[in-house]
Order: C-alpha cells, then structure tokens, then sequence
C-alpha cells in the first residue's frame, strides 16, 4: 500500500508527510538555509533530475530582484529529506518563472522555466543537461 505526501506551494515550501489512510503529519519545511528573508515562489514543479527514481523539487521565483535566482532545485537525497542543490541551475537573476516544463529534447533532458524578466518581457528559459556524475 502507498503513503501519498503532500507538496504545498506556500512562501517556505512545506510537505506534509502521509502517515496512512489519509492522514497527513504536520506540515515541514523543504526548503534550504537562505536566511531571515524568503523568497515567493511562483511554481513548483516535481520531477526525478538527477536520475535516481525519487522526485525532486523545482521551485519558481515569484518576484524580480536583481539577488533572486529565478529557480531553485531540491533534490531528495534520502527518506523525507531534500537538498538545496540549486547550483545545479545558472544564477539567472532578474526573472520570474510562471510555470516550469522538463522533458527530453534531440536526445537531451531539457528544464524550461516560462516567465517575464525585470521589464514585464516574456522571458523564456531552456536549461539543457550538460553532464550526469556518479552520484546523479
């Protein structure tokens, strides 16, 4: 029998963890250390990234900043936990991401954020996999 979980989209991108038949445990935190100010998001998205039959997390900026990435990635790296690994993704500042696609392009795994920069201009975004190391 499956456990489901619950991902909400909320300023500390909270999952709530299933404890069975419908229950749910209180909400916690998956975000990483980023300090006293939080940055909204816009989006989630849940995808396997790094291969490793567990799905992650891609979070989508909701306001410009020219300090704010416009996307951060969590990875789970073990049982209800996730990993700020967003140096995965460029520092792309100064956007905003409305929703987030992946999906397999020519042959490679693409991530691709859809938004507006700073200047209110659609601002798509292609994140192509470059490599994939031992330990996804």
């Amino acid at each position: 029998m499956r456990t489901l979980d619950l991902l909400f989209n909320r300023i500390d991108r909270e999952i709530a963890w299933g404890s069975g038949r419908g229950a749910f445990l209180a909400p916690e935190s998956i975000r990483g250390e980023q300090g006293a100010w939080r940055v909204p998001y816009r989006t989630l998205h849940v995808t396997d990234v790094d291969h490793d039959g567990w799905l992650d997390v891609i979070g989508g900026n909701g306001q410009c900043c020219v300090s704010c990435r416009s996307m951060w990635l969590y990875l789970r790296d073990g049982a209800r936990h996730y990993a700020d690994q967003s140096a995965l993704f460029p520092a792309d500042v100064s956007d905003t991401a409305w929703g987030i696609l992946d999906g397999t392009v020519g042959g490679a795994r693409v991530v691709m954020h859809v938004g507006q920069n700073c200047g209110n201009s659609d601002a798509p975004a292609f994140y192509r996999e470059a490599s994939l190391d031992a330990a996804g």
